[in-house]
């Protein structure tokens, strides 16, 4: 996946749904083609499954119950 795709999918990540932190889309070690989205904040910890795919995470990570 080409960077200016992730850009463009880490800019439509929704805030964290347990504190409100910002997403962050990464890939996970050794597996470039899955990756997960996990809250910046250092106390928080709320984090997807890891998804094969950018796309796939993002879109997980943006579902919820709270819109």
């Amino acid at each position: 996946m080409k960077a200016q795709q992730l850009n463009g999918l880490q800019a439509q990540l929704k805030p964290c749904p347990y504190c409100g932190g910002k997403g962050q889309l990464k890939p996970m070690p050794g597996a470039p083609m899955w990756f997960r989205v996990r809250c910046e904040a250092y106390d928080c910890g709320g984090t997807t499954w890891a998804l094969m795919g950018a796309p796939d995470a993002a879109a997980a990570w943006n579902r919820r119950a709270n819109g």
